[in-house]
C-alpha cells in the first residue's frame, strides 16, 4: 500500500514512550514518533549506531518487535532513530486501533 509521502507503507504517527534494548542488556528510553508495519522512527537522548541490533518495546500498546537501526539523524539535543523491524508486523496495525480505542475511552 503505498503512502501520501510515497512510502511503501502506510505510517502512523503516535507520541507515545517506547524502549530500546540491546543485545548487551542496556536499554534506552524513547519517544515515538511514527510506526509502521516494517519499522518506527523515535527520538532517544541516545545514539545508536546504523547498524544495531535491538528490540523496541512500546508498554502502552503491548508491543514488543526485533530490529535493526536503519537511519540515525541528530536533531538538537535528540536523536531521531529508525529501526526497521526484522519482518514484517502486521498486528501492529490492530495494537495501533486498540490503543486509541483505549485512550478514547479513558477521556
Amino acid at each position: 500500500m503505498e503512502g501520501s509521502s510515497g512510502r511503501r507503507y502506510n505510517r502512523e504517527k503516535l507520541i507515545l514512550r517506547a524502549a530500546v534494548r540491546l543485545p548487551n542488556g542496556m536499554n534506552y528510553a524513547g519517544v515515538v514518533s511514527d510506526v509502521s508495519v516494517v519499522g518506527i522512527c523515535l527520538y532517544l537522548d541516545h545514539e545508536l549506531p546504523v547498524g544495531t541490533a535491538g528490540k523496541v518495546q512500546i508498554a502502552d500498546m503491548k508491543f514488543a518487535a526485533d530490529g535493526t537501526v536503519v537511519r540515525v539523524v541528530r536533531k538538537k539535543d535528540v536523536y531521531e532513530v529508525a529501526l526497521q523491524f526484522d519482518g514484517e508486523q502486521q498486528g501492529i496495525t490492530g495494537k495501533i486501533l486498540e490503543y486509541k480505542v483505549r485512550r478514547r475511552a479513558q477521556r
